[in-house]
C-alpha cells in the first residue's frame, strides 16, 4: 500500500532531524580537534592547509637542489609561531627552539649545540619541558659558577637523514660542543654511517662531539679525544607517557629524566671537557650559510581533512597497541 504524502513526510523530518545531529556534531568534535591541534588558526583554511604552522621543517619534503656551498636550511623557519600536536610552537630569530640569541657567543660562556630528532625539537612539548632546557638549568647549579653552559637546541624531525647538514649547521653557531641525540628510528646502518661522519667531523674540525642513545645500546663507537658515544640513558617509558596518542614522543617528565641522566654523564667528564674546549677552536672550512625556507603545502591534510577521525583512530590505535603489548616498555626514537 502506497504511503500517505503526511506519513511520508514525516519519516523525512525525522530523517532529517538525525541527520542534523550527527553533522551537528561532527562539526563540534571537528572544531573541538581543530583548535586544540592548531589554535583559532585552525579555522583559516590557507594555514591549515600548510606545514608552516606545525612543522615548518623545509627537508621534511625533498628539498629543492642547491649548490653545496649553501646547503639549505635544513632546520625551522625563523621568526615563526604555530602548533605542534596540540601545544603552542615558537622559532625564535635564528631558527631553532628557545629564547632569540646571537651567533656571537659571551664571555665566560660554553655553547653547546644540540642536535637530534624530534624528541631534541620536543614536538608536542612546552619550551619549559623540554630536556636541553632542563639540562642547561641542571649544568648552571649552583648559579654564579663558570663557564656558564648555554645550549642551543638545534634538533629537527628525520635528523638521522641529514646527519651531515646537520653538523655543518651546527657549526654555524660556533659552539664548543656538541650533544647528539642518536635518532632510533634509523636503521643500524645509518647510524653507524652517521658515528663515523661524527667521529671525522671531530677529528677534522677539533671540536668535542659526544653522542648518547636514549635506550637500548644498539651501536658501538671508538672513542677518540674528540668523539665519544656516551653510555645509554636507559629512560623506559610507555603508552601511559606519550603526549598523543599512539604518537609515542614522551611528556615533560621523561624529558626531565633525560636530562638528569645527560648531567651525570657530563659532569662525570667535566675536566675533559673544559681542556678541550679552552681557547677558541677554529671552525675550518663551513660553507654553511642559513637560508629562510618557504612553507610547503602538506597534500594529505588540506582544509577538508577531518582532524576529529583522526582523533578517534589514534585513540582506537592505542587502546590496540596496549592490548598487544600489555606488560611491555619501551622507548621511543
Amino acid at each position: 500500500m502506497a504511503m500517505s504524502l503526511p506519513a511520508l513526510l514525516r519519516k523525512v523530518l525525522v530523517l532529517g532531524r538525525v541527520v542534523t545531529i550527527l553533522v551537528g556534531f561532527l562539526f563540534v568534535a571537528e572544531t573541538g580537534s581543530r583548535v586544540r591541534k592548531f589554535g583559532l588558526a585552525g579555522f583559516n583554511p590557507w594555514e591549515v592547509g600548510t606545514i608552516k604552522l606545525t612543522l615548518m621543517s623545509e627537508f621534511a619534503l625533498e628539498p629543492p637542489t642547491r649548490d653545496e656551498d649553501t646547503m639549505g636550511s635544513w632546520g625551522l623557519m625563523p621568526n615563526t609561531r604555530g602548533w605542534n600536536k596540540g601545544e603552542p610552537f615558537e622559532v625564535n630569530n635564528l631558527g631553532l627552539r628557545g629564547e632569540d640569541a646571537t651567533r656571537k657567543k659571551s664571555g665566560g660562556v660554553l655553547r653547546v649545540a644540540v642536535i637530534g630528532g624530534s624528541i631534541t625539537m620536543a614536538a608536542g612539548i612546552p619550551l619549559k619541558d623540554t630536556w636541553p632546557v632542563h639540562l642547561e638549568e641542571l649544568l648552571n647549579q649552583p648559579a654564579g659558577v663558570e663557564p656558564v653552559w648555554e645550549l642551543l637546541n638545534l634538533g629537527v624531525p628525520n635528523a638521522s637523514t641529514t646527519f651531515g647538514q646537520q653538523l655543518k649547521r651546527a657549526c654555524y653557531f660556533r659552539p664548543d660542543m656538541i650533544l647528539w641525540q642518536v635518532g632510533k628510528q634509523a636503521n643500524l646502518q645509518t647510524i653507524n654511517r652517521n658515528l663515523r661522519i661524527a667521529s671525522e667531523f671531530a677529528r677534522k674540525r677539533s671540536i668535542p662531539i659526544f653522542a648518547f642513545e636514549l635506550a637500548g645500546g644498539r651501536c658501538t663507537a671508538m672513542t677518540s679525544r674528540f668523539f665519544e658515544l656516551l653510555p645509554p640513558l636507559e629512560v623506559l617509558y610507555g603508552p601511559s607517557d606519550y603526549i598523543y596518542p599512539s604518537d609515542k614522543h614522551p611528556r615533560g617528565a621523561i624529558h626531565r629524566r633525560y636530562a638528569k641522566g645527560l648531567q651525570d654523564r657530563i659532569m662525570e667528564r667535566r675536566e675533559r671537557i673544559l681542556e678541550l674546549t679552552k681557547g677558541d677552536q677554529p671552525v675550518r672550512g663551513n660553507s654553511y650559510r642559513p637560508l629562510r625556507p618557504e612553507p610547503w603545502v602538506d597534500p594529505e591534510h588540506r582544509a577538508w581533512h577531518l582532524y576529529s577521525w583522526d582523533v578517534v583512530s589514534a585513540g582506537l590505535n592505542a587502546t590496540w597497541d596496549r592490548l598487544m603489548n600489555i606488560g611491555e616498555q619501551g622507548p621511543s626514537s
